[in-house]
């Protein structure tokens, strides 16, 4: 009798462990792990691994605005092309387009990379669509010295 419980315990240990393994593969599947993973690692400034976690989120849903844009500030940190930041925004600005975060950020890239017209339109979009609390937003955008003058 004791050997079919130990038996039995064994299996059951088995079936549990491969479930959990089952479960980590599962789970490494979904976005939403790639998602915190990306956003763990832009924390931490690994700026290369959150844009490896963050392609790894957009291929399970590429319609997901905020990796997009986490993926263009991974980008802006490495020092990356404009060209292909630039894109990251746009197509995050089509999927959300009054997203106050995506605004505010989309704003001090192009804010940075001299486009002040087109960051001027995002600016005033932001103010609109965060409505009557804006201020948790304001040290995302930083005015150039050269605009205040």
């Amino acid at each position: 009798m004791c050997s079919s419980i130990i038996r039995c315990l064994f299996c059951f240990g088995m079936s549990v462990l491969l479930l959990s393994a089952s479960s980590v593969t599962v789970m490494g599947e979904e976005a939403g792990y790639w998602q915190q993973k990306a956003r763990i690692a832009f924390a931490d400034t690994r700026y290369l691994e959150t844009a490896y976690f963050a392609r790894k989120a957009l291929t399970i849903n590429p319609d997901d605005p905020a990796m997009s844009v986490l993926l263009a500030r991974a980008h802006h940190k490495m020092h990356a092309g404009p060209q292909h930041i630039s894109a990251l925004y746009q197509k995050a600005l089509r999927l959300a387009p009054d997203n106050p975060d995506l605004l505010a950020y989309a704003a001090a890239f192009y804010l940075q990379t001299g486009n002040l017209a087109y960051a001027s339109k995002l600016e005033a979009r932001f103010i609109k669509a965060c409505k009557y609390n804006c201020g948790q937003y304001w040290h995302i955008i930083k005015k150039p010295k050269a605009s205040h003058q």
